[in-house]
């Protein structure tokens, strides 16, 4: 009896947590993610931002120690195949700056550049682009790279324009 019990309350347990950890993720995301990043996506008031708009990952670009961003709001910059053009910011300790747009799948490479990580993406097309660090910002070798102000909002152009931006 004593068993059945224990077991119960650790399936209780288990169930609260898988419950209560999205939740705490959620609200995660204006904890941990720069206001500078949302208002480049157009979201002014980070407390208004809904932290299930958005997917991102913290990645290590520039061996400076501080937790660098490629990020994507789904509504803006994923098309309805499920095809993103992924964001990529680098942490300058005071804020975050936008360096580069990456579309379709994406890999931080080993191989680095002027002291910075290779960013490898994989278009709709299929067609695999390794974009290298031109000391300020990503560049692909066959694309001129994005040099529009860094600090102002995303107006839904890529340099690679590989998808319509859409749900703005």
């Amino acid at each position: 009896m004593k068993n059945r019990i224990a077991i119960q309350l650790i399936l209780t347990a288990a169930l609260l947590l898988v419950l209560a950890v999205p939740a705490a993720f959620a609200g995660d995301c204006r904890e941990k993610i720069s206001s500078d990043v949302f208002k480049y996506f157009g979201d002014f008031d980070a407390n208004q931002v809904d932290c299930s708009d958005y997917s991102f990952e913290w990645v290590e670009l520039s061996e400076d120690r501080l937790p660098d961003l490629i990020v994507n709001k789904k509504q803006f910059s994923c098309s309805p195949d499920g095809t993103c053009v992924w964001e990529v910011f680098w942490n300058v300790g005071t804020k975050m700056r936008h360096v580069g747009s990456l579309p379709g799948k994406y890999e931080v490479l080993d191989s680095k550049t002027k002291y910075f990580s290779d960013l490898e993406a994989v278009t709709r097309e299929g067609d695999r682009v390794v974009l290298t660090w031109n000391g300020n910002s990503y560049e692909n070798p066959t694309t001129s790279a994005r040099t529009a102000s860094n600090d102002e909002p995303n107006t839904g152009a890529s340099i690679w324009d590989p998808l319509p931006a859409y749900g703005r």
